[in-house]
């Protein structure tokens, strides 16, 4: 299977239980594939959409997230994110920007960690919603988001 040359993208979410969603996408090396996307889909957690952002080596988008949505947000934080799509990059996708990680090594991360998510590996793990938990708190609020 060919990998060089061109670019993908991964495309994820981090969705509070408010139902607040913030986007992330991270620029890779090589052409994805169908068999790529399923091997990530296949090693999901959480009815086969949940993974967690640090253990495969991706940026949480938590912190983000609080940027965005304010700090009452973060009381409904947890450590899981959920894959949306791994596809070729276009030419818009690319901002100057350098690929992180080959596809190769990506889809690596996640066979690796199939089967194995855990969301300790993760400084969000303590504001889990099932524990009733709350997140630390922060120094500095972020900036309000108007909705």
């Amino acid at each position: 299977m060919k990998r060089n040359g061109g670019h993908s993208i991964f495309e994820y979410i981090y969705r509070d239980a408010g139902n607040y969603k913030t986007h992330g996408r991270l620029l890779l090396a090589g052409h994805a594939t169908p068999a790529d996307e399923a091997t990530v889909r296949a090693s999901l957690d959480l009815d086969g959409v949940c993974f967690v952002a640090e253990q495969v080596g991706l940026t949480p988008l938590q912190p983000q997230h609080l940027r965005d949505c304010g700090v009452e947000a973060g009381e409904l934080d947890h450590a899981y994110h959920e894959f949306a799509a791994l596809r070729f990059a276009e030419s818009g996708d690319m901002r100057g920007e350098a690929a992180k990680m080959t596809v190769f090594e990506l889809v690596r991360r996640f066979r690796e960690a199939a089967g194995h998510w855990n969301p300790e590996r993760s400084p969000y793990a303590s504001w889990q919603i099932s524990g009733g938990a709350r997140p630390p708190r922060r120094r500095q609020a972020p900036a309000p988001h108007v909705r």
